[in-house]
Parts: C-alpha cells; sequence; structure tokens
C-alpha cells in the first residue's frame, strides 16, 4: 500500500502524485543507498513507493549460491598454502592463531571474502554486510546499478538527499529492466533485498549484434514494450518532461539550492526561470540533446554515436509534443492522441542544440538493457562534464565550487553521505576523518540531521601545500553558506559544526576516548605512498584510532582499496593484559560487522566496518621513530613530484632536468599550540 504524506492536501488519489525517479549507485551499495532514501523521505512524511534495485544481468551469470562455493574452494586453497609457508619459515603461536580466526570466520556462508572470476572471464568480488552477501564488479559503468522510486515529494526535498548513489538524479521515462509491473518488489528496511532482474528473454541488445540490428531492436522496444500497460512511450516521456520542469522550475531558478554561473545570480535566474515557462507551456520550442551512457564499450562492433542519430525522432518525440501546453504535468493520457489537432504547420519544432540546451535525454545501454531518463542536475550551468563524454559526470551536490573540478580529486559527497549512514550515528555524536583530505566526510557529518560534530585532519593540510588548503577553506566556507541558506527555507536549524586541522594521522593530537566514530577514506597506495609504505603505516594508524575511540562505544568504517591489509593492522593491535584473567577484553570486536566490496570510481574498493571493544591498546615499540620515518618518505615523495612538475614547465625553454634531493627530511611534532582550526 501506498503511505499517504501528510503534504497531500488534495482530495485526488495519492497515485497520481508519485513521480518516477531513477539515480545510479555504486555496485555493493545499492541496500545501503535505497535504505537512506527511503529513511529520508519518510522522516520528512513523504511517501516511498515502489523502490526498485534494476540489476542488469548477461543472462548466463551464475547465481550467489554457485559463487560462494567457488571462493570457498579458492579460500581453502589459499589457507593451505599460507599454511605450508608459515610452518616452513616459523612455527605458529598462539597468538597467530586467534588472529587467523577472527580474520577467516567462513563458518556462515554469507561471510565468504575474496575476489574471484565467474565463467566468462570478468571479475567479481563478495563480501558481507549484515548476515547477507553482497558482490560487486569493476568498470565504469559495469560496476553500477539502477535505483528507481516513486514518491509524492516536493522537488526541492528530492534534490537535497545527499546519499543518492553516485551523486545523478534523473527522471526515469522508460527502462527494459523494469518487467515487474505486476509483481511488486518492493524493499523494506527491515527484508532482504528484492530486485527486479532482467531475464533472457527482456534482452534488447547483445554483443553479436550488427548496427542495423542494434537499431531495429532498440525501435521496436521503445514502440511495443509498453503497450500491455496502455501506457505508450510518448505518455512517459512527458511525465518525465515534467518533472525536468519542476526541478528546473523550483529548484535551479526558483532558489539558491545552486549557485548557478552568472555574472548577476538573480536576476539571471528569474529570466532562465520565465523562459523555461513560456517553453513548458508550447509558447517557446525547447533546444534540447541527446547523450548516452554505454557498458561494455569494447564488447559491441558499433560506436554509441552511430545508434542514437538514427532513434532521435524516437527517443525525443518532437512532432507529438512541439508546441503543445505540458503544464497539466502530463496526467492527461488522453491529450496525446489529440497533440496533432491542436498544431498546424507553423508551430515551431524543438530544436537540436548540443551546447545551448535546455534539458538533456540520456541513454543508457547498460549490460543489454535500455534505460531512457532525463537528467535533473545543472550540469550546463555549473560548468561541469555532462554524459556527453559517455562517462558519469561529478557530483554535484551542494556546496560544488570551481576548484574542486579542476585541481583535486575527492570522495563523491554521495559516497560519503552513504558511509556515514553505515556508522549509525547518534544526534551529538563526534566523528573523526584521519585523512580528511579537503573535508569532505567531515561536512557531510555536519550536514546530517542531528547536530553530529564532524573533525578532519590531514598532513596536506597545511601552509607548504598551499593550493590545497586553499581549496579546502573555500569548500569548507561555501558549506557554511548552503547551510545558511537552507535555513532560510526551511524551519530545521542544523548548521555546519565542522573543522579542520593540520594532523599526522600516525601522531593523532586528540586526547584518548574522546571520539564516537571514526569514518575515512583510507589511502590506496597508490597515489600518497605506496603499497609497502602503506602497510608500515596502517599499523600505527590504527592504535592512534583505537586509542582515540571511546571503548564499547566506538565504531570504524573505513573505505580502502585492499581489505587483508586493513584487517591485518586492525588485528596487529593488542591489548594490555590484565591482574584478573577472568576479565577478557578486545580492542576491537571480530569478525567485522561488514566487509564488502564496491564500485569506486570504476575500481574494486572494499567497505570495512568493525566495532571498538572495551580493551586498551597496547602501545607500539618505537611508534614515534617509525612515524617520523613515514612522515620523511612522504615529504621527499612531495617534492619529487613538485620539482617534477617544475621541470615539465620548463621543457619548452629547453632546460636540463632539476636534480631532486633525496637526504631525510625531518618531520616536526604537531602540538596542540601549533595548530589553527
Amino acid at each position: 500500500s501506498i503511505k499517504t504524506s501528510s503534504h497531500n492536501m488534495s482530495g485526488e488519489n495519492s497515485t497520481d502524485l508519485l513521480k518516477g525517479y531513477l539515480t545510479i549507485v555504486p555496485s555493493g551499495l545499492e541496500c545501503v543507498a535505497s535504505n537512506f532514501i527511503r529513511n529520508t523521505l519518510e522522516e520528512s512524511s513523504y511517501a516511498c513507493h515502489e523502490l526498485k534495485i534494476l540489476r542488469p544481468t548477461g543472462g548466463d551469470e551464475e547465481t550467489i549460491d554457485q559463487l560462494k562455493e567457488k571462493l570457498r574452494l579458492q579460500n581453502k586453497k589459499r589457507d593451505a598454502r599460507k599454511k605450508r609457508k608459515n610452518k616452513r619459515l616459523a612455527p605458529t603461536t598462539k597468538n597467530d592463531n586467534e588472529k587467523t580466526s577472527n580474520l577467516s570466520n567462513n563458518s556462515d556462508d554469507a561471510q565468504m571474502v575474496g575476489t574471484l572470476k565467474r565463467a566468462d572471464g570478468t571479475e567479481v568480488s563478495m563480501g558481507y554486510h549484515n548476515g547477507m552477501a553482497v558482490t560487486s564488479n569493476p568498470g565504469p559503468l559495469e560496476g553500477t546499478l539502477l535505483l528507481q522510486f516513486h514518491t509524492n515529494a516536493p522537488a526541492r526535498v528530492v534534490a537535497s538527499i545527499r546519499g543518492m548513489g553516485c551523486g545523478p538524479l534523473l527522471a526515469i521515462a522508460t527502462t527494459s529492466l523494469d518487467t515487474t509491473d505486476e509483481n511488486n518488489n518492493d524493499i523494506n528496511s527491515d527484508s532482504k533485498n528484492q530486485t527486479a532482474e532482467l531475464s533472457s528473454s527482456s534482452q534488447i541488445l547483445s554483443d553479436d549484434q550488427t548496427l542495423e540490428e542494434a537499431i531495429q531492436s532498440l525501435s521496436g522496444f521503445l514502440l511495443q514494450h509498453h503497450e500491455r500497460n496502455k501506457n505508450n512511450y510518448t505518455s512517459r516521456f512527458r511525465r518525465a518532461l515534467s518533472l525536468w520542469f519542476e526541478h528546473a522550475h523550483d529548484v535551479w531558478y526558483g532558489t539558491e539550492f545552486y549557485k548557478l554561473d552568472c555574472d548577476d545570480t538573480k536576476n539571471d535566474c528569474i529570466q532562465r526561470s520565465m523562459t523555461v515557462e513560456s517553453k513548458f507551456k508550447g509558447k517557446i520550442p525547447f533546444k534540447y540533446r541527446i547523450s548516452c551512457l554505454r557498458s561494455h564499450t569494447k564488447r559491441y562492433g558499433w560506436k554509441r554515436e552511430d545508434i542514437i542519430a538514427p532513434l532521435a525522432d524516437q527517443l525525443v518525440p518532437v512532432k507529438e509534443l512541439s508546441g503543445v501546453d505540458l503544464s497539466d504535468g502530463g496526467n492527461n493520457s488522453n491529450t496525446t492522441e489529440n497533440t496533432d489537432t491542436d498544431k498546424d504547420d507553423t508551430t515551431p519544432q524543438w530544436q537540436v542544440d548540443l551546447r545551448n540546451y535546455d534539458f538533456e535525454v540520456l541513454t543508457i545501454l547498460h549490460t543489454n538493457s535500455v534505460t531512457v531518463a532525463i537528467p535533473l542536475r545543472p550540469y550546463q550551468y555549473l560548468s561541469a562534464k555532462t554524459y556527453s563524454q559517455g562517462r558519469l559526470p561529478p557530483d554535484v551536490t551542494p556546496p560544488y565550487i570551481i576548484p574542486v573540478r579542476s585541481c583535486t580529486i575527492r570522495l563523491r559527497p554521495s559516497t560519503a553521505a552513504l558511509l556515514l549512514h553505515l556508522a549509525k550515528l547518534q544526534p551529538g555524536d563526534v566523528v573523526f576523518d584521519p585523512c580528511a583530505g579537503m573535508g569532505t566526510i567531515p561536512i557531510e557529518t555536519s550536514m546530517r540531521r542531528g547536530g553530529c560534530i564532524g573533525l578532519g585532519g590531514d598532513v596536506v593540510l597545511t601552509a607548504e601545500v598551499g593550493d590545497f588548503i586553499d581549496t579546502a577553506t573555500e569548500y569548507l566556507s561555501a558549506a557554511v553558506n548552503h547551510a545558511k541558506r537552507q535555513q532560510s527555507k526551511t524551519t530545521t536549524k542544523n548548521g555546519v559544526i565542522s573543522e579542520l586541522m593540520a594532523s599526522d594521522a600516525a601522531m593523532l593530537p586528540i586526547r584518548d576516548g574522546s571520539v564516537d566514530c571514526i569514518v575515512s577514506d583510507l589511502p590506496f597506495g597508490q597515489k600518497c605512498l605506496s603499497s609497502s609504505k602503506l602497510s608500515q603505516l596502517l599499523p600505527l594508524f590504527m592504535f592512534e584510532c583505537a586509542r582515540v575511540l571511546r571503548p564499547d562505544v566506538g565504531r570504524v568504517v573505513f573505505l580502502c582499496g585492499s581489505y587483508q591489509g586493513v584487517l591485518d593492522a586492525l588485528t596487529s593491535i593488542e591489548c594490555k593484559s590484565f591482574d584478573d584473567p577472568l576479565k577478557k577484553a578486545n580492542v576491537f570486536i571480530f569478525p567485522c560487522t561488514s566487509v564488502f566490496p564496491v564500485n569506486i570510481g570504476g575500481l574494486t574498493a572494499w567497505i570495512i566496518v568493525v566495532k571498538r571493544g572495551n580493551g586498551t591498546p597496547m602501545p607500539i615499540k618505537d611508534h614515534r621513530t617509525k612515524a617520523r620515518k613515514i612522515a620523511g618518505i612522504r615529504k621527499r615523495v612531495e617534492e619529487s613530484e613538485k620539482n617534477l612538475r617544475a621541470r615539465n614547465k620548463s621543457g619548452a625553454a629547453g632546460e636540463g632536468p632539476i636534480k631532486v634531493k633525496t637526504g631525510k627530511a625531518k618531520a616536526q611534532r604537531i602540538d596542540h599550540a601549533d595548530l589553527e582550526t
């Protein structure tokens, strides 16, 4: 049944007010994103109906049980090899056995962790979350899923949901994946995830199709796929366009939710709002463009541009909708049948404009399926990359500033919001990110309801790295201004309580037991440090995390490139012994709450969730000396990169290579008095 919203004041049926949305989520985070969206809408007293995970399949993929069996055999062989190797090198001690059992507690099938290959040669990673198996695939679009939901919430409420998968928000027109209209696969927060699977009979595209066959298959889908529901493509496209108008009129131009690029923001937005309203009523023709996202690019024998051009008239029903008043919201199904009688030959037709367009029609060719939708983010007005390049655009969730997209790589704010959702924050919690970078996670913490405090520290937030600290300062200032603008529009008072500081993750300037939760995007061992140096840093880092977390209350949520190294570092933290032998204490509680893969930027990453125990961590021998050594290595790497950039700039002038000093660099200790917050 549909939950009737308290904001529904009209006497109409609530089903007429539901609007269809679509978002793109990383594989592995689909369950977290669906629960986040549902909880956010229901907390605001709005309905969230038919929330479905649309999972494209290749037709011959293995089931979860088959993948578990293959992974069990693979892990069994790996453990046998490791056991033989350890037996040759040194005898196994009792503590080593305990650590191994903490890592490889595979008695439950849901807790199988690892990466394996499918029968078709593609990789798949498997982990567990809340006792359920989670899988993830690599690839920019292959490693994503589509999440569809219907709601009666206003456009402003939906646009402000910060945990929207990878960031995209679209108005769905049609999809070949939604084959379960008769059997609703509604996802409840307390039930197992039910997904709308693409059966082999519903596949639209295949790898062995020629260009002509692919065009014919897509054309037939657009004409016949929805005839059984008496709901043709034109009426669905019209409702999607009505939803786009609501976002453009109420969110893009009607408020200061997005800071659009223009000389005079207020006057320009008013003019744009009046223009788009005239176009929506049929007085002025629309300008549009068609873009395409396609997975498994190398498998097909044709380009995405070649298949979209012949289908342009079917993807955008120009003849049926040009010059028609669309202000009724697209709910009258009979209007599309009588549009030809209301128009004459002088009616201005919609125009194709690849640069100065009003709306964009996105065609997603995802693993033998097709989905048509209209993006609801103003990428063209934010000077951001759009779908025209065949890749997912950046996450423009406010605040979105220019230096972020030009010189800094950051975690998507929507992904950061989902990591915080996994932490199960309570009002007043102190959240700390030791590898904060420009402060995405601390700022997202302060954006949540409940008044959580976000703290962040990083070695790059120093005076020596001037460009980065300027970007972080501007980003934090933009977050404060955005929060102030939203407070003036809503009744909730949720200011930004976030601070950044220059600190070393191996020597945190924070008191013992003063942090409720640590959420961090750890270095992957590629850009910042090598994998070997990262393995030396992780034990020091985990000890500091255990020291600052509150016993029995603290939680840890890590996003990392390799789960094994992080788990080894967590289990290496020993607990201080007690006089009472009956008193058992653990620094961290194993097995972990969750260890599951997730697709981040096309690469396979891992999310680890573990709880803090009641034990006191044993200090690491020569902790400060090891931390200073790693800091010296890091500084030499930064100097080398700086000299390399200078050499590249001076290469045109014919200057010789610049010598890089590799001497030992002294790392200064960071005291509380030296910090500026």
